[in-house]
């Protein structure tokens, strides 16, 4: 190495020594992001989703209903519709109305301790022009048997469908649930939602 070359690099000054208590940025930054996104998300949600209306249904909200057959204390439970919003207030245990996310249909469950049947318990509560109207098996796993009917008193403006689901008891106990439509929507099937609540029914003593 010559002369000229040692003298130039004795001339240059070292560089710094590296100082670990400088400020690290990009931790900051990505703990700002993260914290902003904490915040914004859920705001966003909420103006994007729909809002549900007050009574609307969950996932496997379960109800109880009671009735009283002298004694005895006659109890049904079942799944209600998702969805569906609830007109009744979730304390009565007497029965449980709620209507379906257009307000087409609405439906009301109720117990019957201590009938004859499932079919009689129909012709019972349907009105008097009704009584010429079959009634008719409905398939339904599980312990309870079901039938159902379904009139038209008002020429096409107020269908109702009526069905009932009892254990084989005698005298039985029932769940019976009332559906009407209102004018102009298909009545040719029974909701797949009212169908899953039977399914789910449970009626004991």
């Amino acid at each position: 190495m010559t002369d000229t070359h040692q003298a130039t690099l004795e001339g240059q000054e070292a560089p710094p020594p590296f100082r670990s208590d400088r400020p690290m940025w990009a931790p900051v930054w990505a703990m700002v992001v993260v914290s902003a996104a904490l915040a914004i998300v859920p705001i966003a949600l909420m103006v994007l989703l729909p809002t549900r209306l007050e009574g609307t249904i969950g996932v496997y909200e379960r109800v109880a209903l009671t009735a009283n057959d002298g004694d005895r204390v006659v109890s049904t439970q079942f799944i209600a519709p998702e969805g569906w919003i609830r007109v009744t207030d979730p304390a009565d245990t007497s029965a449980f109305v709620a209507t379906d996310p257009s307000g087409a249909t609405t439906m009301r469950a109720s117990v019957f301790p201590g009938v004859a049947g499932g079919p009689e318990l129909l012709r019972d509560t349907s009105p008097v022009g009704a009584l010429v109207v079959p009634v008719l098996p409905v398939e339904l796993e599980g312990a309870l048997t079901a039938s159902s009917i379904q009139y038209d008193l008002s020429a096409g403006d107020s269908v109702t469908r009526s069905i009932v689901a009892c254990t084989t008891d005698q005298p039985a106990d029932c769940l019976l649930l009332s559906l009407n439509f209102q004018p102009g929507q298909s009545t040719l099937d029974t909701p797949e939602s009212v169908l899953d609540l039977l399914r789910s029914a449970e009626v004991s003593s």
